[in-house]
C-alpha cells in the first residue's frame, strides 16, 4: 500500500485555494499534475517555507496570464487550460446565446479560449484549447488543438 504524503496533500490544498481565490485559476485537473509536482519540488528545495500561502502567491504570480483580462467563469470553480505541464495563456471568452446559429453548435454556454507555443517539426507553433462551461449544467468540457 502506497504511503500518503501528508505534507504534499496540505501543500496541494493551499495551492488549489490560492490559485482559485487569488488568480481565478485551477490546477487540480490531470493535465496540471506536472505543474503541481514542479511547484511542490521547488517548495521542498526552498526548505518548505513556513508561510506557504505567501510562498505560493510569489510562485504563482505571472503563471496564469491573460491577453486583456482574466476569465469570468460561469461557475465558481475555474478550469484553466494547461499544455506541456504549464498554464496556457487566456485569450478570450465568448458567450453563446440561443439563436438559429448556436442551435447547430451549443448555446447557453461560455467558451474560454487559451493558447500556447509549443515546439514543432518546423519550429514553434501555436496550439489552442477551449474550455466550455454550461450556464445551466455544472461541469466543464475541454478540447485541445
Amino acid at each position: 500500500m502506497a504511503q500518503v504524503d501528508r505534507q504534499k496533500l496540505v501543500f496541494m490544498g493551499k495551492l488549489f485555494t490560492v490559485a482559485m481565490k487569488e488568480f481565478r485559476a485551477s490546477c487540480d485537473q490531470p493535465e496540471a499534475h506536472e505543474f503541481v509536482d514542479g511547484l511542490y519540488g521547488a517548495y521542498v528545495d526552498d526548505g518548505q517555507p513556513k508561510d506557504l500561502v505567501a510562498w505560493l502567491r510569489g510562485k504563482l504570480q505571472g503563471e496564469f496570464r491573460y491577453v486583456a483580462s482574466p476569465p469570468e467563469w460561469v461557475h465558481e470553480e475555474p478550469s484553466w487550460a494547461f499544455h506541456n505541464g504549464k498554464p496556457m495563456i487566456f485569450i478570450a471568452q465568448v458567450d453563446l446565446p440561443k439563436n438559429s446559429v448556436t442551435e447547430r453548435l451549443t448555446w447557453n454556454s461560455v467558451v474560454y479560449l487559451f493558447g500556447a507555443r509549443t515546439p514543432g517539426e518546423q519550429g514553434e507553433r501555436l496550439v489552442f484549447a477551449e474550455v466550455v462551461q454550461e450556464r445551466d449544467i455544472h461541469g466543464t468540457g475541454k478540447e485541445c488543438e
